[in-house]
């Protein structure tokens, strides 16, 4: 069992959360880090076990008992010692940088921004500044989008007649 594991495995249910010192090696120096973890929801767990389950029949490759069970925790490495950001803000601002990069990776698919089609810096900087333009007008809309009426008002759904045969 690994040690991730054996640690994770204190974590009993949703939102538990436990972090412990590592020392990670670079260019040959080790460097202080601690591996933050917190235990995911149910519906988190479930979907992630699917996923490792799935990836493992796609690939034609057995997966590791220990596999399905890391995937019931989250894990984020930090060099951040806990005297300057907590165990709880390390997670927090982990859980807002997901949202910034599902953000991204949406603004990306709308706007087809795979491909930068300019070489000049200005050029470029005035064409990523209307596509970004195009995304947030985009999400302001979509999130209206619900309760837009062409009528100008909201027709509760019982009082719409149902089809007469």
């Amino acid at each position: 069992e690994s040690p991730c594991l054996s640690i994770c495995a204190l974590l009993k249910k949703p939102d538990d959360c436990k972090e412990w010192s590592v020392h990670l090696r670079h260019n040959g120096q080790m460097i202080p880090g601690r591996v933050c973890a917190i235990h995911k929801s149910q519906e988190a767990v479930d979907k992630a076990a699917r996923k490792v389950v799935n990836r493992g029949k796609r690939k034609q490759q057995n997966v590791a008992s220990e596999t399905v069970e890391l995937a019931r925790f989250m894990m984020v490495v930090t060099t951040v010692p806990g005297d300057k950001l907590s165990l709880e803000d390390v997670l927090e601002l982990y859980r807002y940088r997901w949202q910034i990069k599902l953000l991204f990776k949406r603004f990306k698919s709308l706007a087809k921004l795979g491909h930068l089609p300019k070489t000049e810096k200005e050029s470029a900087k005035a064409w990523l500044y209307g596509k970004m333009l195009i995304c947030l007008l985009i999400e302001k809309t979509s999130a209206r989008a619900k309760s837009f009426s062409p009528w100008g008002i909201v027709i509760p759904r019982q009082a719409i007649p149902q089809q007469v045969a």
